[in-house]
């Protein structure tokens, strides 16, 4: 047997057993920092996603934000930015014909999501810290649990698309009720106008 004629091909086989294995060792963190905010108030909510190594071509991306009920916190439309691009021009990036915007699958349910596969040119995800943003606004009084779900799908060295999910996590965002002004206060204001008052008057 001619062990040189296989040489090459051993070669390839290496390489390819290689990029596979880098492209498994891929993983990426997720977590959101809490929140808090007043009754109809708004506040920023940053998701951070560290990636354990660059990412040359990232072709899809699924984000789900969801909380439970209906009137505790909603999210301010227009208001998600992705990787530094507003969600709507993130998504852009993509093949318009294969994208969503993903919506909570229980009815008691609400969410912020954006799903884009696809993309149009190749997208790449630096290793580290990237950020997803979007605001929420109290709509009632309490301490309200998000939870996340994060998938990437990815282009390996050797054109194997692979999904590494982000693993599922979890923040919080606490609404107060606006402080009411204390009587004693308002009393206060109202003598303070009222004596104004009466000094324009006699001047």
């Amino acid at each position: 047997m001619n062990i040189t004629r296989f040489s090459p091909l051993c070669a390839t086989i290496a390489s390819l057993a290689l990029a596979a294995s880098s492209a498994q060792a891929l993983t990426i963190m997720g977590s959101a920092a809490p929140a808090a905010t007043t009754v109809n108030g708004t506040t920023l909510i940053t998701v951070t996603l560290n990636a354990s190594e660059p990412v040359d071509e990232l072709i899809g991306l699924t984000f789900n934000a969801n909380w439970a009920g209906v009137s505790g916190i909603s999210s301010v439309l227009g208001s998600g930015h992705v990787f530094g691009a507003t969600a709507v021009d993130f998504v852009g990036l993509f093949d318009a014909s294969s994208t969503t915007t993903d919506t909570p699958a229980n009815a008691n349910e609400k969410a912020f999501g954006v799903s884009a596969v696809f993309p149009a040119v190749a997208y790449p995800l630096p290793a580290g810290n990237s950020f997803i943003t979007f605001q929420v606004k109290g709509l009632e009084a309490g301490e309200h649990t998000i939870h996340y779900t994060l998938s990437l799908t990815v282009s390996d060295p050797v054109e194997i698309f692979l999904d590494v999910p982000a693993a599922d996590f979890s923040s919080t965002v606490t609404v107060s009720a606006v402080p009411e002004a204390h009587p004693a206060m308002m009393l206060a204001a109202g003598l303070a106008v009222m004596g104004l008052l009466a000094r324009r008057r006699r001047a």
